[in-house]
């Protein structure tokens, strides 16, 4: 009876699928809740994270744990799988699938060597399932391309996990490779003799980036040797 309505929530509720394998062999799947994620830094995050897989894995979840999700993220890819669109849960805006980490479907049966000398990365396939009467088709691919910048350095994104797991040092920024000017024989050569360098460096003078300080005086700083970026 009556027009269905759409009720918007003021906070952000990530629900976490996780698979869980019995001892027979089949499958269950479980969907806690992280609350208010949008008040959260990554390494807050994080730790809710840990505390609700634990709770998962120790069979502490009660009822309330899986209530109120407004977002679901699952991750089909831990078991091989590329991409799914699952179907979206009452009460939810959207559920991104997670594909699994691997080279893309075309090249899976390539030499791995051949791969290395062309410099083909592995993917992953990041899928949103949204409900129509809030979302819309091009926010969800404006959504998806965000989270694509995001992942690939834009935004300050690394520079802001970094602060907030308290890593000293700034993130080696994303970028696309060239081989302009020279031979690719000779350009293959030198990338792999500057990389040979970069390790031997880690080896000999790593420990200059190791924090002694006790009181954190002195905030490390990042010897110009071993910066990846340089």
């Amino acid at each position: 009876k009556g027009t269905p309505g759409v009720q918007r929530a003021k906070e952000i509720n990530v629900g976490i699928a996780v698979d869980l394998e019995k001892s027979d062999g089949s499958r269950s799947l479980l969907v806690p809740v992280i609350r208010n994620s949008q008040d959260l830094s990554f390494f807050g995050f994080f730790k809710e994270y840990e505390a609700v897989i634990r709770k998962v894995r120790t069979n502490k979840l009660s009822p309330d744990d899986f209530a109120g999700a407004t977002i679901s993220v699952t991750n089909p890819g831990t078991i091989g799988t590329s991409h799914s669109v699952p179907r979206l849960m009452r009460g939810q805006g959207a559920i991104i699938g997670v594909g699994s980490i691997a080279y893309p479907t075309g090249l899976a049966s390539a030499d791995p060597n051949l791969l290395v000398d062309l410099g083909v990365s592995r993917t992953v396939t990041l899928t949103s399932t949204y409900d129509h009467r809030v979302i819309q088709g091009a926010e969800s691919g404006l959504f998806l391309s965000y989270i694509s910048e995001l992942l690939t350095g834009k935004h300050g994104f690394y520079e802001e996990i970094f602060e907030s797991m308290g890593v000293p040092y700034p993130p080696v920024a994303w970028q696309r490779d060239h081989t302009e000017g020279d031979s690719a024989d000779m350009v293959k050569l030198r990338k792999q003799a500057m990389v040979n360098q970069l390790i031997d460096t880690y080896r000999t003078r790593g420990h200059l980036m190791a924090r002694l300080d006790p009181l954190s005086a002195k905030s490390p700083a990042m010897p110009p040797e071993l910066d990846p970026a340089i």
